[in-house]
């Protein structure tokens, strides 16, 4: 016959090893919150390079444009005619002209593509400001011989230029 009784013979509940149910759950929370803010911040700032990035190719554009007019007298006469933002600091075509020829042995070739912070040469420096139906770009690059050029617009009007 069995035994009926409920003495578990002297012995204590059962002792629970390692961590416990309520831990693991926290740990789980814990580690999908850091993934989905990562996942966030990462998107995020991806998403912000894109959009400078877009931004800035339109005046790189310009300024390779902007570079190839400056190597003729012609081209630069045009420039300056389609840009009378230039006025302020080359006040006649005459002296836009000699700025030119004295900047045309420092002047190379830009590249097509703009180049990526990820090269280990940093040879350019964009500042983008915009509001209130304005906007302002300015834009520097640095030539291998260490000269540089510096060209700014403002909605989409060259205003400046100058090389160093």
């Amino acid at each position: 016959m069995t035994d009926a009784s409920w003495d578990n013979g002297g012995f204590g509940p059962p002792v629970r090893r390692g961590v416990p149910a309520w831990a693991k759950v926290l740990l789980g929370c814990g580690v999908a919150a850091v993934l989905l803010l990562a996942t966030c911040v990462g998107g995020g700032l991806y998403g912000l390079s894109r959009l400078s990035r877009s931004m800035k190719h339109q005046e790189w554009a310009q300024l390779r444009v902007l570079t190839e007019e400056l190597q003729t007298d012609a081209g630069t006469r045009s420039l300056y005619a389609r840009n009378p933002g230039l006025a302020a600091d080359y006040p006649t075509e005459a002296s836009f002209l000699a700025a030119a020829e004295s900047w045309r042995p420092r002047l190379e070739p830009i590249p097509e593509a703009m180049p990526s912070l990820f090269t280990g040469r940093i040879a350019y420096n964009v500042r983008i400001r915009a509001g209130e139906g304005h906007r302002q770009v300015e834009l520097r690059y640095r030539y291998d011989s260490g000269a540089w050029i510096l060209a700014r617009w403002e909605d989409g009007k060259l205003v400046g230029l100058s090389v160093h």
